[in-house]
């Protein structure tokens, strides 16, 4: 058995087991609606200790723990919500049984099957809070290691880690479920869950399920890209189909097995199986250990770029060592904005998304996100501002605030890893953000100052700065998450200090190379015409080798010196990002991006640079902008606009233009949900001004997860998008069953009947319903969607329409509309 499982990593290569469910299933001891997991409270349970000793017996030196649905939510489906600590509990004792000593025994950790807010209702405390009453059980069963899988959402993944974090200190492998798009559902890419998990301290990451061994390969091969952490590989076996009723895993022993050393030259060190393996799988795989381990563990090909990582929820930025320095938006900060001081006291955020598209339009790579004004709530401000920023562009965010419970709901709330501005060597101030900024997998800035005050030579900042980052690695947090800020003073005070800053700079670059940071307009503090100041000492910083600079991107010679020092100090290969910038076919969509509804006012007087109200109406759908919605529609029906008019002129099209932002992965599931949101208040105010008995549209679309699956998030966002087109939805729900499907569609006389299925063992349900819509002769068109479900077997069901997404089930319906 593994003494020293972290230590052990370092050495060789780690054999853990395969899939539980699916083994269930094709024994045929898992009939539709009955829950694996409450096999640990029956008798039942010798069928889980069976298969956990087949894999141990195999040569697996961890076993996974029957625990992947018992958390409160899943376990309240079947009504065993107050059974979840035995059901944890026993899952880890029946490991160990079958075990007999010779493994590590890990409890699995899964998504709830609710989205954290905002993209859900679950808040981020609610989400730790529930994987805590898992964790608690498995401590007392005395579980080896705690294993996330299967997550699509990078929320759940932070909160189970911390959840872990704040009961032991056991380790931790924590995966996520990536499509043939490599992106979770909600957006999220490999490198951008490596960066984040990495700074969050699990211990092993990787993917599991969804795909097979050749798609995991790439997706681990772009996590090795940005972290050292060791890998896990675990796919399925292969892509399922349904042949004559059964389902079929195509993915065989050898398919695994024939992959290990090339998954071991990139950092791989636990390898595994999920969905459709068995023991004839790692067996196959344990052989192939046993030669690799036999001799050097072979040096990891694919290197962590050098240094520092931020991600938003889908992207993520590279700053410092051989990286092009970035551009940090400082807009979003009150000082000296009345218009902004006002939006923020009456608790608006129009300002902050409207400021936050511009400035990364105009280049920034990070928003400086800054809402302290005296008299408010600036945690409550700070939360909001993160949720309307987050919501409008993908570019990590920085958190400017010296309160550190503003500084921590904001960490809570943001789905990445962000930048938190700043933290220096004042006592009072450091004791209070190290635990959070480590808590949070946060990276951070540090000022070179300490209680003193500002050092007046660069050395003595360099040693003032350096002596934090000491403190910070010393208390856990990793030396690649911080930056530096050597201060920027006005020349106004003394034309020297413009010169202290850039030589900090520079030797910072020959002793230990941290990623630097400044605010550069404060070296203008007094002078008229500042932005000439401002952009020549920007072009000297960059030559001393700064990171980062936070400026105000509007400013066109402070942008156009931006690039231009790029090209200059050679970290714009062929000056293609210069080029780019400022050439007019790029400049082009950001010229139409504010206007894309000009086509439909051209009648309305109106200058080019000035948007009329529909064209107002129209970009508040497309960026999902609540505030002012309802008063421009009203302001269109009191110019006598009629209410479908509307509709079909501004609100249809802007969400067209959403879903084709979407197919392009420039649009992800947040951003269209938070625009279908806006027309859903934008169509309730005109259904006001609707004659009698008129609907905008009178489809009515049957929605249901068939009988025996419990998971509708997917089925979930189809049916608020529909409702959002105008469609009625009439929700069954999940685990419906056939009966109830068909009594509703005829009750309903519903034009579309919508199916889900997430499970192989439930997609034949589908089949069942189809059938019996046609045998009732009930005229509807059929629909079907969900991961197990593709175009081939929604053809050999004979359903009408298959939809891979949520906005092409929105798209197909209405094609098929007006086909009929």
């Amino acid at each position: 058995m593994i003494k020293n499982f972290r230590n052990e990593l370092k050495k060789r290569l780690i054999l853990s087991d395969g899939a539980m469910g699916t083994i269930l299933q094709i024994q045929g001891l898992l009939p539709k609606g009955l829950l694996p997991e409450s096999f640990n409270i029956s008798e039942k349970i010798n069928h889980i200790i069976a298969i956990h000793k087949s894999y141990a017996e195999a040569g697996s030196e961890i076993l996974v723990a029957n625990t992947f649905g018992a958390n409160k939510i899943k376990l309240a489906e079947y009504g065993l919500e107050n059974k979840l600590y035995e059901i944890n509990y026993n899952a880890v004792k029946a490991a160990q049984k079958a075990s007999n000593g010779n493994c590590l025994i890990a409890m699995s950790l899964a998504p709830t099957g609710k989205f954290i807010y905002p993209v859900g209702e679950l808040t981020f405390k609610e989400s730790v809070e529930l994987y805590k009453e898992q964790i608690k059980a498995g401590l007392d069963a005395d579980v080896d290691l705690f294993q996330l899988e299967t997550m699509i959402d990078l929320q759940e993944v932070r909160a189970a880690i911390i959840a872990v974090k704040e009961l032991s200190d056991k380790p931790i492998i924590a995966m996520m479920t990536f499509d043939n798009t490599y992106r979770t559902i909600l957006g999220t890419t490999p490198e951008v869950f490596a960066i984040t998990a990495d700074s969050l301290g699990a211990d092993v990451i990787g993917a599991n399920c969804s795909v097979g061994p050749e798609d995991i390969y790439e997706i681990l091969k772009k996590m090795a890209s940005v972290t050292d952490i060791p890998l896990i590989s675990k796919p399925n076996a292969g892509i399922p189909s349904l042949v004559n009723g059964k389902t079929i895993f195509p993915g065989k022993p050898d398919d695994f097995s024939k992959l290990i050393e090339e998954l071991a030259l990139i950092g791989v060190r636990i390898v595994s199986a999920c969905c459709g393996s068995d023991d004839k799988f790692i067996k196959e795989m344990s052989k192939k250990l046993k030669i690799i381990n036999n001799s050097e563990l072979p040096e990891k090909g694919i290197k962590r770029e050098a240094g520092l990582f931020l991600t938003s929820r889908t992207e993520f930025i590279s700053i410092g060592a051989h990286h092009p320095p970035v551009m940090i938006g400082e807009r979003i900060n009150p000082t000296g904005k009345k218009e902004f001081i006002e939006e923020l006291k009456n608790g608006k955020t129009n300002y902050i998304r409207k400021t936050a598209k511009m400035q990364t339009d105009d280049g920034a790579s990070m928003l400086d996100i800054n809402v302290g004004v005296p008299g408010t709530d600036e945690i409550e401000l700070m939360k909001k501002a993160i949720l309307a920023a987050s919501n409008v562009v993908q570019t990590p965010l920085v958190i400017d605030s010296s309160n550190p419970d503003a500084v921590e709901e904001a960490l809570m709330l943001y789905p990445g890893k962000a930048l938190v501005n700043s933290i220096s060597g004042e006592e009072k101030k450091i004791n209070k953000l190290m635990p959070l900024i480590k808590k949070y997998g946060a990276a951070v800035i540090v000022l070179a100052l300490d209680d003193k005050g500002i050092p007046e030579t660069s050395d003595e900042r360099i040693k003032t700065a350096y002596t934090v980052y000491n403190k910070l690695t010393d208390f856990g947090i990793k030396s690649y998450d911080i930056m530096i800020d050597f201060l920027t003073l006005p020349i106004s005070a003394g034309q020297d200090k413009a010169l202290t800053t850039l030589e900090a700079i520079k030797k910072n670059k020959t002793i230990l190379n941290i990623p630097t940071v400044l605010g550069v307009s404060n070296i203008s503090f007094g002078l008229p015409k500042r932005t000439y100041i401002n952009a020549a000492f920007l072009t000297m910083c960059f030559s001393a080798g700064l990171s980062a600079a936070i400026v105000n991107p509007e400013d066109e010679l402070l942008t156009g010196s931006f690039y231009a020092a790029k090209v200059l100090i050679a970290k714009d290969y062929l000056a293609k990002t210069y080029i780019n910038h400022f050439s007019e076919k790029a400049n082009s969509y950001n010229n139409e991006k504010y206007s894309n509804s000009t086509e439909n006012s051209k009648n309305s007087g109106t200058k080019s640079n000035i948007l009329s109200t529909g064209e107002k109406l129209y970009n508040a759908v497309l960026n999902g902008e609540k505030e002012g919605v309802v008063s421009f529609v009203e302001s269109l029906l009191s110019e006598g606009a009629a209410p479908l008019e509307i509709g079909n002129k501004y609100l249809i099209p802007a969400l067209e233009e959403v879903g084709k932002l979407f197919d392009k992965n420039i649009y992800f599931l947040p951003q269209v949900m938070e625009s279908a949101e806006v027309m859903k208040i934008a169509f309730a105010r005109i259904k006001k001004d609707l004659p009698k008995n008129t609907n905008s549209n009178t489809i009515k679309i049957l929605m249901a997860t068939v009988e025996g699956d419990v998971h509708d998030i997917g089925k979930n966002i189809v049916a608020t998008l529909l409702e959002n087109n105008g469609f009625e939805v009439i929700d069954l729900g999940r685990n419906v069953k056939t009966e109830k499907i068909v009594a509703e569609a005829i009750k309903n006389k519903v034009n579309f009947v919508g199916l889900s299925a997430l499970m192989t063992t439930t997609v034949g349900e589908m089949e069942n319903v189809i059938k019996e819509l046609k045998k009732n002769d009930i005229n509807v068109f059929s629909m079907v969607g969900g991961a197990v479900v593709n175009e081939d077997y929604a053809k050999s069901i004979n359903a009408d329409i298959y939809a891979k997404n949520a906005m092409e089930a929105v798209e197909k319906i209405k094609q098929s509309i007006n086909k009929n």
